[in-house]
């Protein structure tokens, strides 16, 4: 049975700043949970920012604030991030890598290829929420 080690939360501002923030809590989660590999902590990061810039670059004209929830259990990581943003069509192009020389679009494409992460995101008239889980290997 799994067992919560650590868990934060936070409302963030839809601007770039967001994003040191971001990386504060998570200095924070590990600082909670120090044996958490690098590995997964890397792959973890990586697609929690990824989404998270994704979703304050589609809400930066709007001044949004979005929440993020960061959970360490004994078998997983987990964030989630909520926000009140128009609800966002799933489609298999959301997943994909745009051409060679595209300028964006990349952010979603690169955190599915964070290899064994987890995504859901659902949506309905109060907003949408990202959901990231890296499994943990005991």
């Amino acid at each position: 049975m799994s067992a919560a080690l650590a868990h934060l939360r936070a409302d963030l501002h839809s601007d770039f700043a967001a994003l040191d923030e971001l990386h504060q809590l998570f200095a924070e989660l590990w600082n909670e949970v120090p044996l958490v590999p690098d590995r997964d902590r890397m792959l973890f990061s990586i697609a929690v920012a990824e989404i998270a810039a994704n979703v304050i670059e589609h809400a930066r004209d709007l001044d949004w604030v979005w929440e993020l929830d960061l959970s360490a259990w004994t078998d997983r990581l987990e964030a989630s991030i909520r926000h009140a943003g128009p609800i966002v069509e799933q489609g298999a192009n959301l997943w994909t890598m745009p051409e060679g020389l595209s300028e964006s679009g990349r952010g979603l494409a690169l955190a599915d290829a964070a290899s064994s992460l987890h995504y859901s995101h659902t949506t309905n008239p109060e907003g949408s929420e990202w959901l990231v889980i890296r499994e943990l290997n005991s």
